[in-house]
């Protein structure tokens, strides 16, 4: 009974998330540029949603282990997993959200869903050591703590384009994890800085996004071409690994 009463509580929070959305974000059937950064804020929100529904199903009736067993504990299913989202997000890159409404919500949810595929396995983890709401409840303040610091005080903090370098910085992480992990050299230390150094570029690119949030609003107003899959698109892939990072951080603290 628990089960379906939490099913049932996210698909009602889905439509009062769909309802706002068709109220704030369109005008006269059309996207408007009003309430830029909150309109991308509830476009954030329902990509939440839609994953944590999904999560919630597949708890309770395992329906990804059985239709796709292949997808977890397998380097083939993760990288199909990748693959097929690169190809989306080539494919959602083209779209124009005001001629291609319709197919550009359905690739968006797509993509959705295959990063709560992969973010699945991470959630089972949580639920593993019993910190799921420490998790949440950091990422959380993580999200708000940045999305004020990037909204109110982006143009005093961020006062050159860094993104560019944290990328950089992320690329080589990345890359000294696999040469350490190939190598035998990946101990618990260095993954631990390595972990730390990834949460902290993703912090500073939540900063900037938000910042970018409030410079596109005003740019939107003058070419009238909001595009707020592409903006939460962009803000949960952060959060996402923000979530992933503290989730890591958390977990060791478990062993």
């Amino acid at each position: 009974m628990s089960n379906l009463i939490s099913i049932i509580i996210t698909l009602i929070a889905l439509v009062i998330n769909i309802i706002a959305i068709s109220h704030s974000a369109y005008e006269n059937k059309k996207l408007t540029c009003n309430r830029y950064v909150l309109n991308t804020y509830l476009y954030l929100i329902l990509a939440i949603l839609i994953i944590v529904f999904m999560i919630v199903l597949n708890s309770n009736y395992q329906l990804l282990e059985e239709t796709i067993p292949f997808i977890y504990g397998s380097l083939l299913g993760f990288i199909v997993q990748i693959f097929v989202i690169v190809i989306l997000l080539s494919y959602f890159n083209i779209l124009n959200p005001s001629k291609n409404k319709i197919q550009i919500h359905i690739v968006w949810v797509l993509i959705m869903v295959l990063l709560g595929i992969l973010l699945y396995p991470v959630v089972l983890i949580n639920n593993y050591y019993n910190n799921m709401g420490s998790v949440l409840g950091v990422t959380l303040l993580i999200t708000l703590l940045t999305g004020i610091l990037g909204n109110k005080y982006g143009d005093y903090l961020v006062r050159f384009d860094w993104d560019k370098y944290l990328y950089i910085a992320l690329i080589l992480s990345i890359i000294l994890s696999v040469i350490l992990l190939f190598t035998g050299q990946l101990n618990d230390n260095f993954d631990l800085y390595i972990t730390v150094v990834v949460l902290i570029i993703f912090i500073l690119l939540l900063i900037s996004y938000n910042k970018k949030l409030v410079e596109n609003s005003k740019k939107c107003l003058e070419h009238n071409n909001p595009n707020y899959l592409n903006e939460s698109l962009g803000l949960f892939t952060k959060i996402m690994n923000v979530f992933t990072s503290v989730s890591k951080l958390m977990g060791r603290r478990r062993r």
